[in-house]
């Protein structure tokens, strides 16, 4: 009986599965994009689960409830094939990543996309447009065809309706002021609503309320419409009849396009900076030459993003010719007034709620596009209130507070001869700490930690290169000023390291797989003394990257395991002279260059995900310089200084990308210091800068840093408190004593307080908790050293 049970239910289950694989039907995908080298076919299921769909398909990687498909080369493009059951819908739509050339892309296509049923019958063929990238559902952003749509079929009918009584009336030149106003005043309320998050399901379902948070948080952005109206309407008193009307409406309506232009781009802008672009930004672009810049034009106006504008921007001709239709079927001058009155209405009902009802917001993000860059920059030379802040007696000359913790005694050793420094682009110290286990960030490193001493609270002066690129080589805090030093201050005379080693009868070099010529850096590193500086350009390798932005495909940096083959040749020339050689690396810079298979560390974002990837082959390219060292017989003469230039935020506090706020993603970056005759896994807690690492590391190699260094050694002499600047967004200044961390906004007279030991995410601001003294006693520091670094770079001019 027991055998009998048995065959049945193995027949059974052979049944099951047989009518399984029955049941499951196979949808064919060929998708022909417009320059694609490589493709994702991105799909989410309706009436089914995501394990599910992933359950059925072999290799689908699930990221954020969306299944991520890898499509294959054919002959009519790039295919692919899922297994579902009968009845099974989804939605689909195509992401490319790279271009035909190899370049980094990052375009979605969605246009190609829809929601199906499957059938095995009918292959899903499309040919690709590219569209901008598409997250998180429809946002009012995605909705410009169908407002041009709907406007246009309205404009049609008006016109046709007016059509006899455009033959008795012209439309005078003030009711196209007031209805290019309206127009102008809508896409900003559009723009605004879209960089306040609220997608058409919640004006849907909410839309008082939604009317109401926009109209709020518009104030600055009507008020500038109000503004510009006024202008025009004065323009047309201040004519009479010497200069033609349609003149002054034409030039008007240039301006309302630009207006309306900048307020779409200013959505964008926001999301990544979390704040309207600056002045200052635009100098810390190079004015707009670096290729970072240019990606960034080249994404806004590629495909689907461009006609997005284009769309926004019809519409608001489209809605002003329609306002100005409409007053055709009123009493002669009517119109004027009503137009009038609905768009001073607005503005004014908007001061009003903004004044009652202020929308909670993160500091910049309700600005104005235009008046914030006007006022940045005609405020960019104007001192900070730091200052110009009247100190008490003794605070000035500025000096650190030594720290009261024990000190660890430095062990010298009289072998340990050569210094390298490897300065990791843009990784951050908090994301060596978060990723751990077998693909965590630092696991490289493992194999020399028992041969190194580890410092977890190190801190960029700045988020910025340029900035710890003169702390790292000159021991002192940069500028604190949007203005940088590489740039202006290029052939200053200031002891170096590699000046001051060259001294001692070193050779020197730098090294660089990024491209050095921002910021006049590779004029400035030349101007320090290295015997040699190259950058991508001039190291030999194969492994270039490349970003595509359509017709601008200028190099932009090379593999950094190319840094290794690049020392080591370096190092054959001369191999028994003692050496100092600095390796900069660029793959964990935006876009985040990495060519290998991605491991998924499940952050949800490809963006994030590709940075994790780019900031772990890092760590291996230091493990290949540090095995290359050793086979050379040069680990113990050797002190191996690894580091971060500065950190990378994902929107942890509203923004992305690095040069913008003071945050623990902004500013901590790793230092490891390697050798395995003075170190055997300590880790050492004091708190330290970028401007302190390289008087530690000559102090560890026998040579007293320069007496004009502002570096103290962080085993003898470390510091209990830190200072932090950030200029291009607003003017932010940072200070850390012990645990307690300020970041004061200069630009709004705001200041944060965090307690890191309690909140290192800095997820809750302590400033209203904490006592006034505290703040005021941590500005007077922040003042002094702002009065002394002033007076220091005074003297540089």
């Amino acid at each position: 009986m027991k055998v009998v049970t048995l065959t049945l239910l193995f027949l059974i289950l052979c049944c099951t599965s047989l009518s399984g694989a029955t049941d499951t039907l196979r949808q064919q995908f060929v998708y022909a994009p417009e320059d694609g080298g490589a493709v994702f076919l991105v799909w989410k299921p309706i009436n089914f689960s995501v394990l599910e769909g992933q359950r059925w398909n072999d290799g689908v990687r699930v990221v954020d409830s969306l299944l991520y498909t890898p499509m294959t080369p054919g002959r009519e493009g790039f295919e692919a094939e899922l297994k579902l059951p009968p009845d099974s819908e989804f939605y689909y739509c195509f992401w490319i990543t790279e271009n035909e050339a190899g370049d980094f892309r990052d375009y979605w296509d969605t246009r190609a996309g829809a929601t199906v049923t499957v059938d095995p019958d009918r292959p899903i063929r499309r040919v690709g447009t590219v569209e901008g990238e598409a997250e998180g559902g429809v946002t009012i952003g995605d909705l410009g065809l169908i407002l041009l749509v709907v406007l246009l079929v309205t404009y049609a009918l008006l016109r046709w309706l007016s059509r006899h009584r455009l033959k008795e009336r012209q439309i005078p030149a003030l009711d196209r002021i007031f209805a290019l106003g309206l127009g102008l005043a809508a896409v900003h309320l559009i723009a605004r609503a879209d960089i306040m998050e609220l997608t058409p399901r919640i004006i849907w379902q909410s839309p008082r309320w939604s009317l109401v948070y926009v109209l709020s948080g518009a104030a600055q952005d009507l008020l500038l419409v109000g503004g510009v109206v006024s202008l025009g309407w004065g323009a047309l008193a201040a004519a009479r009849n010497r200069i033609p009307e349609g003149w002054i409406t034409a030039g008007f309506t240039v301006i309302t396009l630009l207006l309306a232009l900048s307020s779409l781009v200013n959505v964008d802008t926001v999301a990544y900076l979390g704040n309207p672009f600056t002045y200052q930004w635009l100098y810390y672009s190079d004015f707009m030459t670096t290729k970072d810049s240019w990606g960034a034009i080249g994404e806004q106006a590629s495909g689907g993003r461009a006609e997005e504008l284009l769309f926004f921007c019809a519409s608001v001709l489209l809605l002003s010719r329609i306002a100005e239709l409409a007053t055709l079927w009123g009493p002669r001058r009517a119109g004027t007034y009503l137009l009038g009155a609905a768009l001073f209405g607005v503005i004014s009902l908007s001061l009003l709620l903004s004044y009652r009802r202020p929308p909670p917001a993160p500091a910049g993000q309700l600005d104005n596009a235009v008046a914030t860059f006007v006022r940045s920059a005609f405020a960019s030379d104007t001192p900070s209130a730091f200052s110009q802040q009247s100190l008490p007696p003794g605070s000035l000359p500025f000096a650190e507070v030594p720290s009261k913790a024990p000190v660890t005694t430095p062990v010298g050793d009289d072998r340990v001869k050569n210094l390298l420094f490897i300065v990791l682009e843009s990784v951050g110290g908090v994301y060596l700490d978060t990723y751990h286990g077998p693909q965590g960030l630092a696991a490289p490193l493992a194999p020399y930690l028992d041969r190194a001493m580890s410092f977890p609270n190190i801190y960029a002066h700045a988020p910025s290169t340029n900035c710890s690129m003169v702390s790292l080589l000159t021991g002192i805090y940069p500028k604190l000023s949007y203005e940088s030093v590489t740039r202006e201050l290029t052939t200053v005379d200031f002891p170096s390291l590699p000046s001051v080693l060259e001294q001692e009868g070193y050779r020197t070099s730098f090294f660089s797989s990024a491209d050095q010529s921002w910021q006049s850096a590779l004029d400035y590193l030349q101007h320090r003394e290295f015997d040699v500086v190259k950058d991508y350009r001039d190291i030999e390798c194969e492994e270039q990257f490349r970003l595509d932005v359509h017709s601008y495909r200028a190099g932009a940096g090379v593999d950094d395991e190319c840094l290794v083959g690049e020392l080591g040749r370096w190092l054959d020339e001369s191999p028994h002279e003692p050496f100092f050689s600095m390796l900069w690396t660029v793959q964990a810079h935006y876009p985040y260059y990495y060519a290998g298979e991605e491991y998924d560390y499940g952050v949800g974002d490809f963006s994030y995900n590709r940075y994790l990837n780019a900031a772990r082959h890092d760590m291996e390219m230091v493990i290949r310089v540090l095995d290359d060292l050793q086979r050379r017989g040069l680990d113990s003469t050797t002190l191996v200084v690894v580091t971060g230039d500065h950190g990378e935020a994902f929107q942890q506090h509203g923004h992305s990308g690095h040069g913008n706020t003071l945050y623990e993603e902004d500013l901590r970056v790793p230092l490891y210091l390697i050798n395995p005759v003075l170190f055997n896994g300590q880790r050492n807690s004091g708190l330290g800068g970028s401007k302190d690492i390289p008087a530690t590391a000559l102090s560890l190699i026998g040579i007293a840093p320069p007496a004009d260094w502002q570096g103290r050694n962080l085993l003898s002499s470390p510091s209990e408190e830190g200072f932090y600047f950030a200029p291009w967004t607003q003017l932010y200044f940072g200070y850390r004593k012990g645990d307690m961390k300020y970041i004061f906004n200069e630009s709004t007279s705001t200041v944060e307080v965090y307690n890191l030991a309690n909140d290192p995410l800095e997820r809750m601001d302590l400033s209203s908790s904490v006592s006034p003294s505290s703040i005021d006693s941590a500005r007077l520091r922040v003042a002094s050293w702002v009065q002394h670094q002033n007076h220091l770079y005074e003297s540089f001019q």
